[in-house]
Formats: structure tokens, C-alpha cells, sequence
């Protein structure tokens, strides 16, 4: 009787043992593939990119700081306003780029006649300044957010991805939200002022240092 059950102790054990290594190899198994990326990137020198591959996570290691976007996006609305100022002086028609703008938010100009949208209206020079300080920053912000997945420096990206962020939400958002500025709309001078933004916002943020994710 004593035999029979030291057996079957020793067959429990035995047991035991058996499914302790088997997930000890389990285990081993399922965090090799994160040990043999972290060794490849080791061997090659690559930072850029960190896969986590216990949770299937792909990010940029290094990024351009936000605040970067918002300062690039606000001296790259500089340059649009220069190039609407100066619109505005050849055409004799000083505040109108200025009154357009402010009409998405004013929306009793929606109606008003190119003469009334081209006098001085100190409401609506304010709100247009804050509606075009605003729509700088978001696209600065969204240039910012995307560089990290480009190649290239963003010096080269600024004049491709500003004029295309600029005509996205002209296409999509004006016609709805401002009608009367697309009546309005100067498509020389707007075509320029894409530009200069795309190549301000692209030099600023070239100038600045990338920072890692985990600062």
C-alpha cells in the first residue's frame, strides 16, 4: 500500500515538472522575437523605429516637439498675411482678404457686396486674425505629427505638405463653411501664399531638433 502510493506521489511529481518546463518553454518562446529585435536594432544602430511585438505596437522613437508645429504654423501664417496684405494693396482692396475670412464666423457678410466686404471693419479684423492664427497652428500641428513618417528633411516636405494641407481644407471645409470667400478668392495670390507658408513652416521646423518619445 505504501509502494502504491509513494508511485503515485512520484508520478504527480513527475507530472508537475513536466508542465512547469513546458511553460517555462512557452514563455521563452513567446519573448524571443522582442530579445532578437532589440538585438537587431543593437547590431545596425537603428533608433527610429522601436516594434514591440508583445502587443504588436509600431511608433516613432523620435519626433519634432508640437510646440515646434504650432510656432512653425504661426510664422508660416506671417507669410500668408503678407501676401494678402500685399494683394490687398495692388488691388485697392485692402481689407478684403482680411473680411472674407472673418465671414465664416460674421455670417451677415455672407451677403454683403464686394464694396461693403472691402471697407474697414475693425470686428471683423479681429475675429479673421484669429480664424487665420487658428487654421496656422492646426496645420502646423498636423505637419508635425506626420513628419516622423516621412524621409527626407522637412525643409524639402514644407512646400509639397503645406499647399496640400491649405487645398484639403479649401476643398473640403470652405465651400460649406465660407462661401463668400470662394467667390472671393485671388487664386494667384493664394497659390503663393500656399507656398510661403509650406517653405516657412518647412524651414522652421528643419531647424529644429527632434526629441525622444519617452521626454
Amino acid at each position: 500500500m505504501n509502494c502504491t502510493c509513494e508511485l503515485r506521489n512520484k508520478g504527480n511529481l513527475s507530472e508537475f515538472r513536466r508542465t512547469v518546463k513546458e511553460r517555462e518553454i512557452d514563455a521563452h518562446s513567446v519573448n524571443l522575437p522582442r530579445a532578437r529585435t532589440m538585438q537587431e536594432n543593437a547590431a545596425t544602430g537603428s533608433e527610429a523605429i522601436v516594434v514591440d511585438r508583445d502587443r504588436h505596437a509600431v511608433y516613432p522613437e523620435w519626433v519634432y516637439p508640437y510646440s515646434a508645429g504650432i510656432l512653425g504654423g504661426l510664422i508660416g501664417g506671417l507669410g500668408v498675411a503678407g501676401v494678402g496684405l500685399g494683394y490687398g494693396v495692388y488691388s485697392g482692396n485692402l481689407w478684403l482678404p482680411v473680411n472674407v475670412v472673418a465671414a465664416a464666423i460674421l455670417r451677415n457678410l455672407q451677403s454683403q457686396s464686394a464694396e461693403v466686404l472691402a471697407r474697414f471693419d475693425p470686428a471683423a479684423l479681429i475675429i479673421g486674425l484669429l480664424i487665420h492664427a487658428l487654421m496656422s497652428i492646426s496645420l502646423g500641428l498636423m505637419f508635425a505629427f506626420i513628419l516622423p513618417a516621412l524621409p527626407g528633411r522637412p525643409l524639402y516636405w514644407g512646400p509639397v505638405i503645406g499647399p496640400l494641407l491649405w487645398v484639403g481644407g479649401y476643398v473640403a471645409a470652405l465651400p460649406l463653411l465660407n462661401p463668400i470667400m470662394v467667390r472671393n478668392l485671388e487664386i494667384n495670390s493664394f497659390t503663393i501664399a500656399n507656398i510661403l507658408f509650406g517653405i516657412l513652416l518647412g524651414w522652421w521646423m528643419d531647424r529644429t531638433p527632434m526629441v525622444h518619445v519617452d521626454r
